[in-house]
């Protein structure tokens, strides 16, 4: 079992010294402890927040105490060995490929 720290975040598509800019506010944040069933987060990817500065929904998820796996769609089911490892101690930055778009987690 894994405490799931799951923030999403906009990032604009400017850049500071060649890293893309992360928005000082979040979106959305939740805590999961994962188990061997999945779970769905209650945050919920928006469309882009601001057409003029081109900025986008963020991912950012970290695993501490075990490896899990993270699957990302309008339903999804995670299931270990599919979609995206992430080992424990480990953050990962996904885009949100769509708006509405959650994520499920389970242990790896």
């Amino acid at each position: 079992m894994a405490t799931v720290a799951i923030t999403l975040g906009s990032v604009a598509q400017r850049t500071y010294n060649g890293a893309p800019i992360y928005g000082s506010v979040a979106l959305g944040s939740q805590a999961l402890a994962s188990s061997g069933a999945s779970q769905q987060s209650t945050v919920v990817s928006a469309a882009p927040t601001d057409p003029i500065d081109k900025t986008f929904p963020v991912w950012s998820i970290t695993a501490s105490g075990g490896k899990i796996w993270v699957k990302f769609g309008a339903n999804p089911t995670a299931s270990a060995g599919d979609g995206w490892l992430i080992l424990d101690g480990q953050t990962r930055d996904f885009g949100a490929a769509m708006t509405a778009e959650k994520v499920a987690v389970i242990d790896g």
